[in-house]
C-alpha cells in the first residue's frame, strides 16, 4: 500500500524529469550543479505542497496514518536522492569531484530539512504553510 501512496504524490511523478535535468547540468554545467540541483529540487519539493501531510482524498481511503506518511516521505526522499547521485556520479565520471562532494552535502541537507518540516505537528492533516518556505529561504541562504 506504500508504493500505491508514494507513485500518487506529485514529487515521485516529476523525480525522472529532475534526474535527467540535473544528469544534463552535471555534463554541460558542472561548477553550477550544485546551485541548480537545490533550486530545481527545491522548486518542486515546495510545489508538492510540503506542510500537507495527507490530500483529502487520501484521507478518506481506508490506509494507515502511517502508510500515507511513509508514502510520502518516501517519495519527497526520492525526489532528493535520485537526481543527487544520478548527478554525483556524472560529475565523478567526468573527473568534478568537489563538485560531487558539494551536491551531496546538499542532498543532505535538502533531505533533512523535508524530514523536519514534515515532522512538524504530525497529528494534524496539514501543517502551516509557512513552515517549509522559511525553511528552504534559510536553508538557501
Amino acid at each position: 500500500m506504500i508504493w500505491e501512496v508514494m507513485r500518487r504524490e506529485a514529487a515521485w511523478r516529476e523525480v525522472f524529469g529532475y534526474v535527467a535535468v540535473v544528469t544534463a547540468m552535471s555534463v554541460f554545467l558542472p561548477e553550477h550543479v550544485p546551485a541548480i540541483f537545490l533550486f530545481v529540487v527545491g522548486l518542486c519539493w515546495i510545489r508538492s505542497m510540503p506542510g500537507e501531510r495527507a490530500s483529502l482524498f487520501q484521507v478518506g481511503l481506508p490506509i494507515a496514518a502511517a502508510d500515507l506518511y511513509l508514502g510520502r516521505v518516501s517519495a519527497f526522499l526520492a525526489l532528493v536522492w535520485l537526481p543527487a547521485m544520478a548527478g554525483a556520479a556524472t560529475l565523478l565520471l567526468s573527473g568534478k569531484n568537489e563538485n560531487a562532494g558539494t551536491m551531496l552535502l546538499a542532498a543532505m541537507g535538502l533531505s533533512a530539512l523535508m524530514m523536519a518540516t514534515l515532522s512538524h505537528r504530525v497529528r494534524e492533516r496539514m501543517g502551516s504553510q509557512w513552515v517549509p518556505a522559511i525553511a528552504m529561504a534559510v536553508f538557501s541562504g
